[in-house]
């Protein structure tokens, strides 16, 4: 911190750390390129943990680039002078900056006094030191964007400079993109270890090309995040490429010269993945993007490249794995295009196998197309070993595999001996080839077991959208894959994380009918045990367990003719594995009977996660290694008998959600049934503005509790049967449109405000307005845009009118209630009279020397008492007109109420420190004692009235008194009408003046009176 002493002198001296510190790269661009950052571009270092993890430091300085950021904006408009002054505020600019088209228009303003210097080559109006920059200039037009210009802005008053603004336009994008990515090259050969490059980073290297139509100059141009580096002044023709590389020796030593290298970069790409920035000269931004390791294998130290698909796609596409593939060939093609031979990502399966079978045909292998364009898989190499992937080509001249078809490949006709995959498990390989027999940017692989004879193994598609190989029903070779096989004795329950005095345990039951010999059968993966001479009847249960099964028992009062065997070694890892069953085979050793591969991810329920539950089967003839085939159970599980599963996996989140506003100041809310597939949805939740508010049965919900004078943000959520409530749905937001005030401007022009800004055509339709007794001749929206001029012939002096509106719509399309009306007396100003005065500053407030003559410093006409945005609009913290204290003040409004229909209401005030209402009827003295009485000091808070029988559409005689000590300012009256629940701000047209005012012209807020 800055001592005292160092911030004396000059206002520019004061500020210079400010300036100073907003005048960095608060991009990161500085910050990047530190000793830190480059700790282990490939795993960064957790410095909390002390972990090696990826792009924890990123994150981390992105975290710190955020703070300081909306720090520095804080410290630049608050930065304070004196203690009395304040730095003035940067101007505003009327357009933000981005993508404009040439010749936009851009204008600056300021809400402080000052002069407004601005500049077009980026440098900044104040010098160091403070004195003007001489290319700076004084802003007295708007500024015509012609090319990418960045302005930089600022405001000068009285010697003192605001922080500064800026903005980037930019109407012509750089055509330039990155085509190209070898982040994790394939490891040096020995003769590149022999030249000096052990290194597999030193082959890295970044492809740029220019895909517009005109040449490039690149001068100023840099790239930043993953790597540091700034082009120098040269030009690229449109079409072509150039390269930025990590050790110019090392890639022409690998590929050879006559490559267009621009230079090499500071830094690594990092092996896991991390963002790529490009700037242009002005600093806009070019492309900015995250490449991800787990997109394509071979391009992670394999020796493929990444390379992009669309080089002139949307830039946002960058972000994607589909817009990527890896490259035709290992080691990618630098300086020249991928054309793409080979087949895309995930178009091409292994589809389904069958090993072990007396057919004529021998073993067979079937592959699939699973694109919507035929593929030519001619001299693919199929290999069941990854070190020798070229095992067997398939024969060249092969007819395309049509979209969503089969080829069906056999050992007796096409890969034979050179293929025997293995009975006893392993995995299978695809890779695509050239007509050469090079192997090409595609590879496919699936890992199989052991079968039983007969049995075809195949992808089966799980609710997650992920795949199993696994044993299958039917051989469909040639056709779509038939169900999972598996059983019949199944996993039926696992208590993988207990209590602490709990125990684990797996459940076995037998889905079949038949007896079933579990003699020698085992726990391939998990837990480690062998059965004995063990049978599992028909339909029914068998535990194996940790500990000495008649303990167990014991233990949870298990009766005699549940079976239990145990204990197994080993134990259920808590985070999740492979639990895998399997029986004797002559031929393989042993195949897989059933499995469940759980894990602690959000898919799975979270009770059995340590909280006593167990993990249980929802259906024990359905598919096992799937999630939404699982549930939380019971506390403490139901070993040796069938599941009770508990629902703790929540309906899904309500969709479609609309609100109507309907006649009577109600908002419906419908949307689209929450589905749960465990249970059921049982309720929803409406949360209006965040808070809970009303629980439904159905996808429908009235709100009839409307202040108008709120806008409500609505959001949905499904609750099942177990109280398991879903996130909440996207916010809806609606207000009820209303007509708050009709003030007479002239005798020939009224001034309407609604609550919300309007719509321009509706709310200047005249036929959308009545006044009996007058024809209205124009209406005109007014600059706010929440309020309309209604000009009419002229209007009798005296006479009391009444307005009618229909068919406006605010700008959301809400529409105004039907009928919605007021009225108002010509030539009568409506509002009350505002007496603010100055108090003297003292401790002991409410003091005795408030709202006395001598202290009167403003009488206005205030159209209603609501100090809100939508009223007179008071600032938080300071003076509410002019010549009045910021604090220590005190206003008393004076004047009439009318009512509405007749009967008991409520008043209530809502205020920060003091306030007092008294209400009486005409032609009566006013009362000693205040309807509410609350002339205290306090925080904001609302104090309501008891209820008040009153005539209807009858004038009463008002006056509102308020004080404020220090702090925020504000002050509010409202009523609660007959029948009503919620209350609301009174509105200005049930307010006049008791006696007649000399008035200037009105304001939008309030008419000044006298000052």
């Amino acid at each position: 911190m800055l001592a005292a002493a160092s911030c004396a002198g000059t206002a520019s001296a004061q500020l210079r750390f400010v300036h100073h510190f907003g005048d960095r790269d608060l991009g990161g661009r500085n910050l990047g390129q530190t000793d830190l950052a480059d700790l282990d571009r490939d795993g960064d270092l957790d410095f909390i943990t002390g972990e090696q993890r990826g792009r924890i430091f990123w994150f981390e300085l992105q975290i710190m680039k955020n703070f300081v950021t909306g720090r520095l904006l804080w410290m630049d408009t608050h930065q304070p002078l004196s203690n009395t002054e304040t730095l003035p505020r940067p101007p505003a600019f009327g357009v933000p900056g981005g993508l404009v088209p040439s010749e936009t228009a851009i204008s600056l303003a300021t809400a402080d006094a000052g002069v407004i210097y601005y500049s077009t080559d980026g440098s900044d109006p104040r010098l160091p030191g403070g004195a003007i920059n001489p290319t700076a200039q004084v802003y007295d037009a708007p500024i015509s964007i012609e090319s990418n210009t960045r302005v930089v802005a600022r405001v000068l008053r009285d010697g003192v400079w605001s922080g500064r603004n800026e903005a980037l336009y930019v109407t012509e994008p750089i055509s330039l993109v990155v085509t190209e990515i070898n982040y994790n090259p394939a490891n040096p050969t020995p003769a590149e270890i022999a030249a000096g490059f052990a290194d597999n980073d030193d082959f890295e290297f970044l492809e740029f090309r220019n895909v517009g139509t005109e040449p490039l100059d690149l001068g100023g141009v840099s790239v930043t995040d993953g790597i540091a580096f700034t082009f120098s002044s040269s030009i690229l023709p449109a079409g072509e490429r150039m390269l930025v590389v990590k050790n110019p020796e090392a890639f022409a030593l690998r590929y050879g010269l006559g490559h267009n290298v621009a230079g090499t970069y500071d830094g690594n790409l990092a092996n896991d993945g991390e963002p790529i920035t490009v700037h242009g000269p002005l600093g806009e931004v070019i492309l900015d993007f995250v490449y991800d390791d787990a997109w394509y294998a071979l391009a992670d130290g394999e020796g493929f490249t990444l390379s992009i698909i669309d080089g002139t796609a949307a830039p946002t596409t960058w972000n994607l794995a589909e817009s990527w593939r890896p490259s035709d060939y290992s080691g990618g093609s630098p300086s020249s295009s991928d054309a793409g031979i080979a087949p895309p990502a995930d178009s091409l399966r292994i589809n389904e196998i069958l090993l072990d079978t007396s057919h004529a045909a021998g073993q067979r292998i079937e592959l699939y197309n699973a694109s919507t364009a035929p593929i030519d898989v001619s001299g693919f190499y199929l290999s069941d070993d990854p070190a020798d992937p070229t095992k067997y080509r398939l024969p060249l001249g092969l007819s395309p595999i049509l979209p969503d078809d089969f080829l069906v490949l056999d050992a007796a006709t096409t890969f034979g001996a050179a293929l025997p995959p293995s009975l006893g498990g392993g995995e299978l390989f695809l890779r695509s080839a050239d007509a050469s027999g090079a192997i090409t940017g595609f590879r496919t692989s699936e890992e199989f077991t052991a079968a039983e004879t007969e049995v075809a193994q195949g992808w089966y598609v799980k609710s997650t959208g992920g795949h199993d190989f696994t044993p299958l029903e039917l051989a469909t070779l040639g056709s779509a894959n038939s169900a999972p096989r598996f059983g019949p004795v199944v996993i039926n329950e696992l208590m993988y994380h207990p209590l602490a005095a709990g125990d684990e345990f797996i459940e076995l039951h037998n889905i079949g009918r038949a007896p079933v010999s579990l003699e020698n059968w085992s726990f391939a993966s998990g837990v480690d045990f062998t059965f004995g001479a063990t049978t599992l009847g028909g339909g029914q249960y068998l535990l194996v367990v940790g500990i000495d099964p008649e303990t167990f028992r014991a233990k949870y009062s298990l009766p005699a003719g549940v079976q239990i065997v145990g204990p197994f070694t080993g134990k259920l890892e808590n985070e999740g594995e492979n639990v895998e069953l399997s029986r004797p085979n002559a031929v393989s050793g042993a195949v897989r009977v059933d499995r469940v591969n759980y894990n602690t991810s959000d898919l799975w329920p979270i009770r059995p996660k340590g909280i006593g539950a167990s993990l249980s089967r929802i259906d024990s003839s359905a598919y096992g290694n799937d999630v939404a085939n699982w549930a939380a159970g019971i506390a403490a599980g139901s070993p040796g008998w069938g599941n009770s599963v508990f629902d703790d996996t929540p309906p899904s989140v309500p969709t479609n959600v609309i609100a109507t506003v309907q006649p009577g100041n109600r908002i419906v809310l419908t949307w689209s049934p929450s589905i749960d597939l465990q249970s059921a949805t049982d309720h929803y939740t409406v949360y209006p503005n965040g808070g809970l508010y009303a629980t439904v049965s159905s996808p429908t919900f009235a709100d009839t509790i409307v202040d108008t004078n709120r806008t409500y943000a609505y959001e949905i959520a499904a609750v099942n049967t177990a109280l398991e409530e879903s996130s909440r749905s996207e916010s809806i937001s609606a207000r009820v449109l209303t007509l708050i005030s009709i003030l007479p401007l002239s005798a020939t022009a009224l001034w309407l405000r609604f609550n919300s800004p309007v719509d321009a055509a509706s709310t200047q339709n005249i036929s959308n307005y009545v006044v009996p007794g007058l024809d209205i001749l124009d209406a005109t929206i007014d600059v706010m845009g929440d309020a309309v001029v209604l000009t009419t012939p002229p209007q009798a002096t005296g006479q009391v009118y009444r307005v009618v509106v229909n068919g406006v719509t605010s700008d959301n399309g809400a529409m105004i209630q039907p009928d919605s009306q007021s009225k108002f007396t010509a030539g009568v100003t409506p509002g009350l009279r505002g007496e603010y005065f100055n108090d003297p500053v003292t401790s002991a407030q409410p003091n005795t020397d408030s709202l006395l003559p001598g202290n009167l410093v403003l009488t206005r006409v205030d159209p209603l008492i609501d100090t809100g945005p939508t009223g007179l609009a008071w600032p938080a913290t300071g003076s509410p007109a002019p010549g009045v204290n910021a604090d220590y003040f005190s206003v008393r409004w004076t004047g009439k109420v009318r009512t509405l229909a007749a009967g008991d209401y409520k008043f209530s005030v809502q205020a920060s420190d003091g306030m007092r209402v008294w209400l009486w009827p005409e032609g009566q003295a006013q009362p000693a004692t205040p309807t509410i009485d609350r002339w205290i000091n306090s925080s904001f808070n609302t104090f309501t009235s008891p209820f008040i029988a009153l005539s209807g559409d009858t004038l009463y005689n008002f006056v509102t008194e308020y004080y404020e000590t220090t702090g925020s300012a504000s002050a509010f009256v409202r009523w609660i009408l007959p029948g009503q629940a919620a209350s609301a701000v009174i509105p200005a047209s049930q307010y006049s003046l008791a006696t007649a005012l000399e008035t200037t012209p009105p304001q939008v807020s309030s008419i000044l009176v006298s000052s």
